[in-house]
């Protein structure tokens, strides 16, 4: 009997979950994002800006979800610094995009109006929040409180570009109630090496449940193609019942997507012991574990693979698949605990 750990039921959709539009630091207005996004074959954009949240819900089409989101930023700094270039690139920060669930709301979690400094910045004085106004403090101990209040609000929180932000992975491996980290962020790739599998396992080994996703992180709308460049870009494939908020939020939650840059994972189950994954074509497929044991099916020279299959051990904590085709573009699966399968 199949169990299978990227559903059987409903479609994948692919996702860019972190942009930013005029409404802070971006050179588009949201419906420029949305237009270029839906032309480029994405499902569903979220239009995360920086400390402001508002309700881009009405831009959705019944083939095209636009999601409300926003970015929240905990630094390491003063907010002079954070106004200043050549200081802020110098700053520890913790960064975390919120989705709602329910896509109307934006009343903002731990809001602190003088962190509006991008954009529409005569939004600040009319934003609601929950509770007083909040003066942030760079500890994990605030983040956590940070996460938790996020939680009880009712939004998903997720981590963002942990290595641009300089962050500590020691520390961070103890904060509970994110739904995911970025895997990828393709705005940063290239100059901060953001692709975070070292990291991401890491927090697996010690009892972090969390998924993974890849993310443009767009200022600007543009995108690289196939056609005419190989280099990577990044995106979330979603597996959900249908192209709504409810259910797109919902996946998201429980963990059904994985991250990509362009190999595309069909299916992922266990049967008779064994992990099976089928996918598009590729150069190599790894099974990663919290041992050293990491086995691996490797294409022959001008060949490709579409499939793998390795035995679980009695010993195995978590499995996870990583796909690479022949550009070295990644796509990972989140971390599947063998303890929920």
């Amino acid at each position: 009997m199949k169990k299978y750990l990227i559903p059987k039921e409903g479609r994948f959709y692919k996702a860019n979950l972190h942009c930013h539009s005029t409404v802070s630091d971006g050179k588009n207005t949201p419906e420029e994002m949305k237009d270029f996004y839906k032309a480029n074959g994405y499902d569903i954009l979220a239009i995360t800006d920086h400390e402001l949240l508002v309700d881009h819900s009405h831009l959705s089409d019944p083939d095209f979800l636009v999601l409300t989101g926003y970015e929240y930023a905990i630094c390491d700094g003063s907010l002079e610094d954070l106004k200043v270039y050549d200081k802020y690139v110098r700053m520890k920060t913790i960064e975390f995009n919120l989705y709602p669930k329910d896509q109307h709301n934006e009343t903002q979690v731990m809001f602190s109006p003088e962190y509006v400094v991008h954009g529409e910045v005569y939004r600040a004085p009319n934003v609601k929040c929950y509770g007083e106004y909040i003066k942030r403090e760079y500890s994990m101990e605030f983040a956590q409180r940070f996460i938790d209040e996020a939680n009880k609000n009712g939004f998903l929180v997720a981590l963002n570009h942990p290595s641009l932000s300089l962050e500590d992975t020691y520390y961070l491996k103890d904060l509970r109630g994110l739904i995911s980290m970025e895997m990828i962020n393709q705005g940063t790739f290239y100059g901060s090496a953001e692709y975070n599998a070292q990291m991401y396992d890491y927090f697996l080994r010690n009892g972090m449940r969390i998924g993974c996703t890849a993310s443009d992180d767009n200022h600007i709308a543009r995108i690289y193609g196939n056609e005419n460049d190989i280099r990577p870009w990044a995106f979330t494939m979603i597996k959900a019942r249908e192209l709504t908020a409810s259910a797109v939020l919902n996946a998201m939650e429980k963990g059904d997507m994985y991250s990509t840059q362009g190999p595309i994972i069909n299916e992922l189950y266990i049967e008779d012991n064994k992990i099976h994954a089928s996918f598009s074509n590729a150069k190599a497929a790894v099974m990663k574990t919290n041992l050293r044991y990491a086995p691996e099916k490797i294409a022959a020279t001008n060949e490709y693979i579409n499939e793998a299959c390795f035995d679980l051990i009695d010993d195995l904590k978590y499995v996870r698949f990583t796909v690479i085709d022949e550009y070295g573009r990644y796509a990972d699966t989140r971390g599947y605990f063998l303890d929920e399968i």
